[in-house]
């Protein structure tokens, strides 16, 4: 569950700080186009390492306070063709995917009110909906699951 802490308070209309501490489980779903020289089992292992990097650089380099530890990524590479660059490099088609479970994103949000009681609960609800919203429109490639 979202939940919010107000760090400070001021008066008649007042200023508000949230401490916004946001659930995230969230499905990330990723298609690059790669070129890669080599095939078979030596590429799988390549491509396993590079998703399990990628997907421990977004668990722990985003705004996680809590974070998800668990590296649960799959991929699968269908080749394309040769590159056009480099012509001892395959194209592939690299898509992956990842979990991410029980993470905690902590943002602080400014807002004013003027408003008490639950319209003023209501209007800390709206801005900690906006805080989730705008964690998702930064990163499309992500699913909101719960």
């Amino acid at each position: 569950m979202n939940t919010y802490t107000i760090i400070n308070e001021g008066n008649p209309i007042i200023p508000y700080t949230l401490q916004v501490d946001l659930d995230v489980n969230a499905t990330a779903e990723y298609t690059e186009t790669v070129a890669y020289p080599v095939s078979g089992t030596e590429l799988n292992s390549f491509f396993a390492g590079y998703v399990a990097n990628v997907e421990n650089t977004f668990k722990t380099h985003l705004d996680f306070t809590t974070v998800d530890t668990d590296l649960n990524a799959t991929f699968d590479l269908t080749l394309i063709g040769v590159s056009d660059d480099d012509s001892t490099k395959n194209l592939y088609t690299l898509n992956y995917s990842f979990e991410v479970n029980g993470a905690v994103a902590t943002f602080e949000k400014e807002c004013q009110s003027s408003s008490e009681g639950e319209e003023l609960e209501a209007f800390f609800n709206i801005k900690v909906a906006e805080v989730e919203y705008d964690f998702y429109q930064a990163r499309p490639a992500w699913t909101k699951t719960a």
